[in-house]
């Protein structure tokens, strides 16, 4: 009796926790396995939705892309104009070079050919860094041709688009002071080559000041520039000139 009692109390428990998983199938369920489902129902359930939007607005994304994709080509349009530009600009200028430099014209006909080149760059490249020499390059022929107010014209303007200390700088204002210097300007010159000093050509601007003053017979002071000169570069080729100098003076 008790042991058919215990079986009937026992099948009416696993009866009764049959209908409790029936009516709340998760409860018995692991967390874990819960969550995991939960999870990949919340992704799809995010792809599906970001999807849709994508779809719903695809004229828009279309457009933005077509954009991006038009920027990229208009910046690297403009990348390949700029270098085409700068290469032509170079070889214009090489042009030019190869007229002034070249040994078998004579100073006219370098004048000839060059000046024209030289003003049409000018014309077209003005304010590039090339401009600068094509200044300098002008002046040097106005200077050869004796019109000492254009070659002064030029290294002027030059001047106030350098920068002091500059290799270029110092070589305008040398031969701005030798064009000033021929139209007797001396005390203008020895102003300018003042203002050109730099530590690693002041040999060279000692020089110059020293005969500046000469031209204009202030010998005492072209004295002391020589004596400054050799005593502060004595391994520098204008020591031996200074001396020279020195003995006729």
């Amino acid at each position: 009796m008790a042991t058919s009692k215990r079986k009937k109390d026992n099948s009416k428990a696993k009866q009764k926790k049959e209908l409790v998983q029936q009516a709340n199938p998760d409860a018995t369920s692991q967390p874990g396995e819960a969550e995991e489902p939960l999870k990949a129902d919340l992704l799809d359930d995010f792809l599906f939705h970001a999807a849709n939007y994508v779809y719903v607005r695809r004229k828009l994304f279309i457009s933005l892309a077509v954009a991006v994709v038009a920027a990229i080509c208009a910046v690297w349009g403009t990348f390949r104009f700029i270098e085409y530009r700068e290469n032509q600009r170079d070889e214009k200028l090489f042009r030019v070079e190869r007229v002034i430099f070249d040994t078998v014209l004579s100073k006219d006909q370098k004048s000839k050919k060059a000046l024209p080149l030289l003003q049409e760059f000018l014309d077209e490249y003005s304010g590039s860094e090339q401009a600068a020499l094509a200044l300098f390059y002008r002046a040097g022929l106005y200077f050869n041709k004796k019109e000492y107010s254009k070659a002064e014209q030029d290294l002027n303007e030059l001047l106030t688009h350098l920068e002091p200390g500059s290799d270029l700088f110092f070589l305008a204002s040398l031969n701005l002071a030798n064009v000033l210097r021929d139209q007797n300007k001396a005390e203008e010159a020895i102003e300018i080559l003042q203002s050109a000093k730099a530590d690693a050509l002041t040999d060279i601007i000692l020089m110059e000041q020293a005969e500046m003053l000469i031209s204009v017979d202030q010998k005492d002071k072209a004295k002391e520039l020589l004596q400054v000169l050799m005593k502060d570069y004595p391994e520098s080729y204008y020591a031996t000139k200074a001396k020279q100098l020195l003995e006729i003076l």
